[in-house]
Formats: structure tokens, sequence, C-alpha cells
């Protein structure tokens, strides 16, 4: 199970367990089964608060949690793992959790669109990668040196900037535009040398 309860860097384990599978001479398919974030904050362990609880004010209804889920998910997709399975899809009403993307009466979380636009991308470019661009903010889905679209996330509150000449791969020079939006606030369509995105916003782009 990939999430946080178990108090370890949920990527890192990742990558080491591909690596310990590739030194065995393992070369198929890593699924993650199954995925969630429980803790939002640091502070929520000690505290007993998480997606393990439900109650209205749950942090999978918070777009911190959406970004933080999104991001975790491409992670691991970039450490060569996938398929990967999210945990659950809705709460179901014997449960106590709130995990889901949609919750017990099925109601989308801030998570459902992004997921679900992400999985749309993917499914519309068969046989791309996903690697990992810029640390947990940009991801790049591509097809050898062919950049098809960046997903780009932003785990923060504040702004974050995303210059695509301070990209270190192919994606450098190349022309986007941007496909889907996901924020807090208004965002401008427009897609030029960068873009800046607000407090836990989720962006894809795709190339022109």
């Amino acid at each position: 199970v990939w999430d946080d309860r178990i108090h370890r860097d949920t990527i890192a384990v990742a990558r080491q367990a591909a690596q310990r599978l590739a030194g065995l001479g393992y070369t198929r398919e890593i699924v993650a089964s199954e995925f969630a974030v429980t803790f939002l904050d640091p502070a929520d362990r000690a505290a007993g608060r998480g997606a393990f609880q439900r109650s209205p004010e749950s942090v999978s209804g918070h777009p911190a949690y959406s970004a933080r889920t999104i991001a975790t998910a491409l992670s691991l997709a970039g450490a060569g793992y996938g398929p990967i399975l999210y945990w659950e899809f809705q709460d179901p009403r014997w449960g106590k959790a709130s995990y889901g993307l949609r919750d017990v009466d099925g109601r989308p979380r801030a998570t459902y669109a992004p997921w679900a636009h992400i999985i749309q991308t993917a499914r519309s470019n068969p046989g791309a990668s996903l690697s990992i661009e810029q640390g947990s903010t940009v991801f790049r889905l591509h097809k050898g040196t062919e950049t098809l679209a960046l997903i780009l996330v932003n785990q923060t509150g504040e702004q974050t900037d995303v210059v695509f000449g301070q990209l270190h791969t192919a994606a450098r020079g190349e022309s986007f535009r941007q496909i889907v939006a996901h924020s807090q606030s208004c965002v401008d369509p427009a897609v030029g040398s960068g873009v800046s995105l607000a407090p836990y916003e989720i962006r894809i782009l795709q190339k022109k």
C-alpha cells in the first residue's frame, strides 16, 4: 500500500524497490497498488488527523491535498511505476475514511478532475513515458525526445513560476498551449516562455 501512514518517504522507497527489481533482472510493469495520501501536514500525524478519518472538513477536500496527491502519483510514474491504482474512487458508506476521489454521495473532490484529465492525456498518447522534469513541480509526457505534454503542479501556498528555458530536457524552446487548469483563481490561458502557478494549481500543457 503506497501511502504515508508508515512514515516513510514514498518516492524514495519506490525508487529503491524499482532498483532492486531491476537488479534481479525484472523488466515487466511494476504496479503501485494501492496509492493514497493520508497526512497533508507533518503535524497531522501527531495530531491524529488525516484522510483516514471522515468529516466535512476532511483534508481530502482541500486543493493542497489534490496537489500533493497528483505530484506523488506522477513522481511514482516517473520512478518507473505503472499502472498506479488510486485508493479509492468513492468513499463507501460503510467506511470511516475519506480517501475517495468522490465522497460518499458521489460529489467530486478536488483531486477528481485533474486525475481524470491526466488519465485522458496519457490514454490519448499510447506508448508515452513520463519523466520528472523539475523537482516535484514539472512532469514531462514524452515519446523518446519528443515532448507531448507538460503537467505542472504547485504544492505550495504561494505563487510558483516555471520558466521553460530553465528546463533541462527537450521541453526547452518548445511551444505549448494550455488544455486544462485547476486553480482557486482565474488564470491566463496564454502560454509563452513560462507560466505562473497559483497556490496548489495544477496545469496540463500540450505541445502545439
